[in-house]
């Protein structure tokens, strides 16, 4: 509603922030925008809509990657960088240069690149930037991308796309209008996957729509990935585990469903590099072990079990929100693994000697 009614007043700020939870839509709602503010052929019954005519040559173009004026700047572009040494770097971050090449312009190693933001559009009708993952931008890189976003050149529209806003420097925050998006609640959630329906049953629908918590994006991975067959491997392993035990295959059956999913996410994209694809899958089965987590938590309290109990299952949420920070420091994924249950395994001996100590 926000977007129609500038859309329709003609008054559509011209530097957004969309932030929201992963898979929730703010990239798709992005590319809708830009195809209404790309398309001359948009009038009110396509803004009332919230979508340009779909059979236009704009959007064509917009859905082959051909569009001349719609820049979709993410850190994998570097892989196609002017300049060698940007293509050779491990991309974990959008940096100055990927920005200068693709955006505002400057000198990319010995090259001067043009600024595209302040070109006249190819097409005639208004250019569209999509920085997406925006929080990966570095901080040399927001500040320059600062007086852009506060005085753009007519016509133009930045969108960033995000995740964690926080990470925005404040400066960048204010130069923009923001808009947030949520999760859908469960009955939505299930009209949107009902057309995935088909290649899963009931039950695992269910841990689908549980896990996604209202991101229809996190389902599709969720089953893209075999997330319901990923937890009733693990189920078993973990509730040892939570007994006190010492499950000696989970280590391992944690790192093959990992790199299992990270060969799916290499193949699947040119553009992924392997280090990339296994972070991502670490980071999903990590948040896996973190839901299972989170709920034994809810449980626990509605239960009214032992402080004990509860102050076990905090320690393990701790212990898996520090494993996600290391998957970024370039660990070895069968290193990391084990060492988490490792530790989870001390955690739990710990917590069951201070319990004993207390009984008595």
């Amino acid at each position: 509603d926000i977007l129609r009614q500038g859309l329709r007043n003609g008054h559509l700020a011209h530097a957004w922030i969309f932030h929201g939870p992963e898979g929730i839509g703010k990239r798709t709602v992005a590319i809708r925008l830009a195809e209404l503010l790309l398309d001359p052929a948009t009038g009110p019954s396509h803004v009332d809509d919230f979508s340009a005519d779909q059979s236009s040559e704009t959007v064509q173009l917009v859905h082959a990657g051909t569009h001349p004026d719609l820049h979709l700047i993410r850190k994998e572009l570097a892989q196609d960088s002017i300049d060698p040494t940007l293509r050779s770097r491990k991309m974990t971050n959008i940096p100055i240069d990927l920005l200068r090449e693709r955006m505002l312009g400057g000198m990319v190693g010995s090259r001067t690149c043009d600024a595209s933001v302040s070109r006249t559009p190819y097409l005639g009708h208004n250019k569209v930037f999509i920085i997406d993952e925006a929080e990966l931008l570095d901080e040399p890189g927001q500040a320059a991308l600062l007086k852009t976003l506060e005085e753009p050149p007519d016509g133009t529209y930045i969108i960033l796309v995000t995740t964690m806003e926080h990470r925005l420097l404040p400066t960048i925050r204010s130069r923009c209008q923001r808009l947030g998006f949520g999760p859908l609640d469960q009955e939505h959630m299930r009209a949107c996957l009902e057309h995935m329906a088909e290649s899963v049953d009931g039950n695992d629908l269910d841990t689908v729509v549980r896990f996604a918590e209202g991101s229809p994006g996190m389902a599709s991975i969720a089953i893209e990935a075999g997330i319901p067959g990923w937890i009733n491997v693990l189920e078993p392993m973990l509730q040892e585990l939570d007994s006190g035990g010492y499950p000696v295959e989970l280590s391992n059956t944690l790192s093959e469903l990992a790199g299992e999913y990270a060969e799916t996410l290499a193949k699947k994209s040119r553009q992924a590099s392997k280090e990339a694809a296994n972070r991502r899958a670490c980071r999903l089965l990590i948040s896996v072990l973190l839901q299972r987590s989170r709920n034994m938590i809810r449980a626990a309290i509605d239960q009214e079990e032992s402080m004990d109990r509860i102050d076990l299952l905090m320690a393990v949420v701790e212990l898996l929100s520090q494993a996600d920070r290391r998957v970024g420091s370039n660990v070895q994924m069968k290193v990391l693994m084990a060492d988490l249950v490792a530790q989870w395994a001390s955690l739990v001996e710990q917590h069951s000697g201070h319990a004993l100590e207390s009984a008595s």
